[in-house]
């Protein structure tokens, strides 16, 4: 009869002697085993700690290209809004033209508002 669980190694082993009689085998070998377990454990959770630590530094905003990019997408807002609002006053009697010409402007505006902060702020 061919193992269960053939070819993957100690655990494996361990598993198929528990599978096939119901008790592990080895019984003082289960601290050793439990201890290296805890020890990966431990290892795992300081790489996680670190990992997250470079996460949390990485994703911190700061610096002075990232509060540019902010400050240039704002004022190109406000400047999309102002030249919304002055071409619908300037072109008050061309109905719909005014405001597709208004929602143009507004619109060139806010992309460049965009592409600074997407540029600038990493965002």
């Amino acid at each position: 009869m061919r193992p269960l669980l053939h070819g993957v190694g100690k655990i494996g082993a361990r598993l198929h002697g528990v599978l096939e009689d119901g008790n592990a085998s080895g019984g003082a070998g289960m601290t050793s085993d439990s201890d290296d377990l805890e020890q990966q454990l431990r290892e795992n959770l300081k790489l996680r700690a670190e990992l997250g630590a470079k996460v949390a530094k990485a994703k911190q905003g700061g610096g002075m290209a990232y509060r540019l990019g902010w400050v240039l997408y704002w004022i190109s807002l406000m400047l999309a809004l102002a030249s919304g609002v002055f071409v619908l006053g300037s072109m008050a009697g061309a109905g719909i033209l005014s405001l597709i010409a208004a929602w143009m402007s507004a619109l060139a505006l806010y992309g460049i508002g965009r592409a600074f902060r997407y540029v600038l702020a990493a965002d």
